[in-house]
């Protein structure tokens, strides 16, 4: 018996010896790899996938997938598409691109999550690979940054890394010009927090979206956290923002609506959130300030609420109560006379992007999706510029003989 069986594994050697490597790389293509395979040399990422806003198309969200998950399995032969929910770890990979392309919408559904439900045209969700390369050094792939630049999609990794993340609830009377980072940074700073969570401190996002209700919707602020923590999340949101009358950060009093699991919320519910959201909420006021060098995390409360850089770093918001818009206006003339006097003239450099040329106004306003659009003019000379334009376009129109006009034509020739 131990004759023959050696013998038959001596012949399945000498088998596999004589493979060649065109028929090697066919077997590949129909095994599976498990996700253990060189975890030593493998790095795991979670990324979301965003569609640019004025984007359009009629490709279906399991098409998109797959021409996706090919760009980057083509373009990086080690990678492996994970399952998603870290409860699913122990499924099979997507190692290849015929496993790819066999994938149906039930396949699909484990290994990408959606931002939303019947997500039919559109990849914009959350995604979880494997690979021996850096974050860094997939997205600098050639065949991926060609699939994103025309697709029209950027992908950032997530927040946590150690698995996903779920909706907590919605902040009633949130502002949506706040300044999501700092406020954030204020939850973990809290003292609440801190005893709550005295070790591993669990990660959250805070996120605009829309709040639906009967048929309208209004934008909100959102508050996820790692589902493995869900519950402890939401005790305390469930603390901090009671409704109750205390002092809050930034004098900003919001009330947490949790998405607690299996909780149904009648559309009536819905619609007294929001409008309650709608008359109880000052959204407040912006403005763009340029010239300023990159002066991160700097806070005015005595003058604006909120003041940061903008994502190109070109401008800088400030945001203001509407209450405080005449005061504001005001101050604009002397701002800048105001800073020259408290600061060395050798250090304005340090202040200002030009010395010379100071800091400028401008205004912002905001897109129907309530995003911050900032002004088209980088510069204080061509603000001024638009300024006078639109002076002259909105002034009356001056009467205008045609003696005057023939006196300016013969001064033209």
């Amino acid at each position: 018996m131990v004759t023959t069986l050696s013998s038959i594994i001596l012949e399945q050697l000498q088998k596999d010896k004589e493979i060649s490597p065109e028929d090697a790389t066919r077997l590949d293509d129909s095994t599976t790899l498990p996700p253990a395979i060189h975890d030593k040399l493998r790095q795991r990422f979670r990324f979301k996938i965003i569609r640019h806003r004025g984007s359009v198309g009629s490709t279906t969200t399991e098409n998109l997938f797959k021409s996706f998950a090919t760009a980057l399995q083509s373009a990086d032969p080690s990678l492996l598409i994970l399952p998603y929910l870290a409860s699913k770890q122990h499924y099979s990979p997507l190692a290849t691109l015929k496993q790819i392309q066999l994938v149906d919408s039930n396949q699909m559904n484990q290994f990408f999550e959606s931002f939303y439900h019947r997500q039919l045209y559109s990849l914009s969700g959350y995604l979880h690979i494997s690979s021996q390369l850096s974050f860094n050094d997939i997205t600098s792939l050639p065949k991926v940054q060609e699939w994103l630049d025309t697709n029209k999609y950027i992908i950032k990794l997530c927040s946590s890394q150690a698995e996903e993340m779920v909706p907590l609830g919605a902040l009633c009377y949130s502002n949506v010009l706040m300044h999501r980072e700092d406020l954030k940074e204020a939850f973990y700073n809290h003292l609440l927090w801190k005893t709550q969570f005295p070790t591993n401190s669990p990660i959250i996002d805070i996120y605009l979206g829309d709040f639906l209700a009967s048929g309208k919707k209004e934008k909100m602020l959102f508050v996820s956290g790692e589902k493995s923590k869900q519950e402890e999340l939401t005790k305390f949101f469930n603390i901090l923002y009671n409704g109750d009358s205390k002092q809050y950060h930034n004098a900003s009093m919001m009330l947490f609506i949790p998405f607690t699991e299996g909780m149904h919320m009648s559309q009536q519910y819905r619609y007294n959130i929001l409008l309650n959201h709608l008359q109880n909420n000052d959204q407040g006021d912006v403005l763009a300030i340029g010239g300023l060098q990159d002066l991160s995390r700097m806070s005015h409360p005595l003058l604006f609420q909120h003041f940061q850089p903008n994502s190109s770093k070109s401008i800088h918001v400030a945001v203001f109560q509407k209450m405080d818009r005449d005061y504001v206006l005001a101050r604009k003339n002397t701002l800048e006379a105001e800073l020259r006097q408290v600061v060395n003239p050798a250090d304005e450099n340090k202040i200002f992007v030009d010395p010379q040329e100071g800091i400028w106004f401008g205004n912002v306003h905001q897109s129907k999706h309530r995003a911050i659009v900032k002004t088209a003019h980088h510069t204080k000379t061509g603000q001024a510029y638009a300024n006078k334009v639109n002076s002259l376009l909105y002034s009356p129109p001056k009467k205008r003989t045609q003696s005057n006009t023939a006196a300016t034509a013969t001064q033209l020739t």
